[in-house]
């Protein structure tokens, strides 16, 4: 297998939320400039039910845009064509602010994560791409795997490329999105000058040289532990943010995150049998 089918075979959990917006208060050297965002990101089942997962404090930003209106996204979309099974490369327009979101980004809990409702139309439409979702017989050994080598997969801002043009009064989007993959060393104690949180944090450390100067963009990607005869791999984690200085990253644990949406479910649905 060569490089670019490696990546494209972790990608095919990779999903992206994307869109174009318009800053309402346009910089003087580019006003009116139509600007595109792309969110790494890839997807969680529970119980059958999809969800879109992606770091907290990435959402809480795009929130906070929406609510002090200092953007107007004029289309949203989801970006999915990056695996090795993908027949068809249109982004799927989504219908963001009618979707389910939960987000939490708490440093001193240590949790930085946010989840996105997807229903049954998109879940169908991200099947048939060859989008497959990280379920629950991923999470629920990991304490018995005897891990080896780590790895990040995301979408750094410096690899996309994004531009607009009108024909005959319609304005066309076009961007091009690129993964990467980045090996990581998973550290069993905290660095130093780092705070312990109330919940346990995957602490890594990025091996060499990195390909870009910085790896802004890759933050909502999953985090992949090896087994130590890497024939076999699950998602360990959100890659929640890093130290450049140190190449130390941070990310928040799958069991984490699902347990806590189990007590949620419990709690809002107590019908829900969550053994199953």
């Amino acid at each position: 297998m060569n490089d670019e089918d490696f990546v494209r075979f972790f990608s095919r959990h990779l999903v992206s939320l994307s869109g174009w917006y318009h800053a309402t208060k346009p910089n003087e050297e580019e006003p009116n400039q139509l600007r595109f965002f792309s969110y790494s990101g890839f997807v969680l089942s529970f119980h059958g039910f999809w969800c879109l997962a992606t770091a907290g404090h990435i959402l809480g930003e795009l929130e906070q845009h929406l609510r002090d209106r200092s953007i107007r996204v004029v289309r949203y979309a989801l970006l999915d064509d990056f695996g090795p099974d993908v027949i068809s490369h249109d982004p799927i327009p989504f219908d963001y602010s009618r979707a389910p979101k939960y987000y939490i980004n708490d440093r001193e809990a240590g949790l930085d994560f946010a989840l996105i409702g997807l229903g049954a139309y998109y879940q169908g439409l991200l099947k048939a791409n060859g989008i497959v979702a990280v379920s629950q017989e991923n999470w629920e050994k990991q304490h018995e795997v005897d891990f080896g080598p780590h790895m990040m997969i995301g979408l750094p801002q410096k690899t996309i490329e994004a531009s607009t043009w009108k024909d005959e009064g319609k304005v066309h989007f076009e961007a091009f999105v690129r993964p990467m993959t980045i090996d990581i060393e998973k550290l069993d104690e905290l660095p130093e000058g780092t705070r312990e949180t109330r919940y346990s944090r995957f602490i890594g450390k990025i091996n060499g040289d990195l390909p870009l100067d910085d790896i802004i963009g890759m933050s909502g990607g999953p985090i992949l532990g090896f087994s130590e005869q890497a024939d076999k791999y699950w998602i360990v984690a959100i890659q929640s943010s890093w130290l450049p200085a140190s190449k130390i990253i941070f990310g928040c644990p799958i069991p984490i995150i699902a347990d806590f949406v189990e007590k949620v479910v419990a709690e809002t649905a107590p019908d829900i049998d969550t053994e199953n």
